[in-house]
């Protein structure tokens, strides 16, 4: 199935990143919105699961430092330190639950080299599972969601995907994972294009 229309968009939010991360651009309110609070903003689908109106608004400055901290340094130990963050966030009453989908999306767009963008952790472990048993390719022991992408990408480096092309392997997990679900009966998402009309389903 064609993922043009997906790719397009989630290529040109890659680039908006990289001129935050890189100082050109700043994180204003617009890109805060789609960052944080759309459900489907170009690079990945977290709906359901998405921030209430309420928790965003509340609390914009500290999404907002967040999201600078994550695009600085996307590494584990600042995951770590995002969801430590979050959760004393919440503790206070700030944020009703914490969005671990949500997150994960932020540091998908901010190292897409790294991190695919498949933000669920049981989907993550459903593909592993499928490449280890369909494609005979390693799977070692993936603690959390870092793991599970570190994993990922080793498959796909063992069946011969380049790294010089991660936005295309990170539509291939995603086409994977909805033609996996497809398989057994469940809905797959659609894929995260912003414009109505342009969703990518696997067949």
């Amino acid at each position: 199935e064609r993922r043009d229309d997906w790719l397009s968009e989630y290529r040109s939010r890659i680039e908006v990143i990289k001129q935050v991360q890189q100082g050109i651009k700043p994180l204003d309110d617009a890109m805060l919105d789609w960052v944080w609070r759309i459900g489907s903003n170009g690079v990945c689908t977290v709906s359901p699961g998405i921030l209430s109106n309420a928790d965003y608004e509340r609390n914009k400055d500290f999404l907002r430092q967040l999201a600078l901290d994550i695009f600085a340094e996307p590494t584990e130990e600042r995951y770590k330190n995002a969801f430590g963050r979050w959760n004393a966030a919440q503790q206070q009453g700030l944020f009703r639950q914490c969005h671990t989908a949500v997150i994960h999306r932020v540091f998908a767009a901010a190292a897409p080299d790294r991190y695919t963008t498949i933000v669920k952790t049981d989907d993550c472990r459903m593909l592993l599972g499928k490449l280890a048993s369909e494609f005979e390719l390693p799977q070692a022991p993936t603690p959390n969601w870092i793991a599970q992408n570190a994993a990922i990408s080793a498959c796909f480096t063992e069946a011969g995907l380049t790294k010089s092309k991660p936005l295309e392997n990170n539509t291939v997990a995603w086409q994977l994972v909805a033609a996996y679900k497809k398989r057994q009966g469940i809905q797959p998402e659609l894929a995260p294009v912003q414009q109505v009309g342009l969703p990518v389903v696997i067949d």
